[in-house]
């Protein structure tokens, strides 16, 4: 990415923020998760592309997949 489209990107992310009334709160939550969901997104990515090559998946990435159902982090204020 180009330093032109990371400052037209900040733009139009800030831009959405303030329109959507995000507060810093929500923010802050979103930062937390940020490090889960990318762990989560690595996982799919594994899993895909084993799938994809017609290997099977590991036992191990399964076992990493099912463990998200259950591991889901409850929503603040509950």
């Amino acid at each position: 990415m180009n330093s032109k489209s990371k400052t037209f990107l900040a733009l139009v992310l800030a831009i959405a923020v303030a329109a959507t009334g995000c507060s810093a709160q929500w923010i802050n939550i979103a930062l937390q998760d940020l490090p889960v969901l990318t762990q989560m997104a690595l996982n799919i990515a594994t899993l895909v592309s084993a799938v994809a090559s017609g290997q099977q998946a590991s036992r191990p990435a399964l076992q990493i997949s099912r463990s998200f159902k259950t591991s889901r982090r409850k929503p603040a204020g509950t």
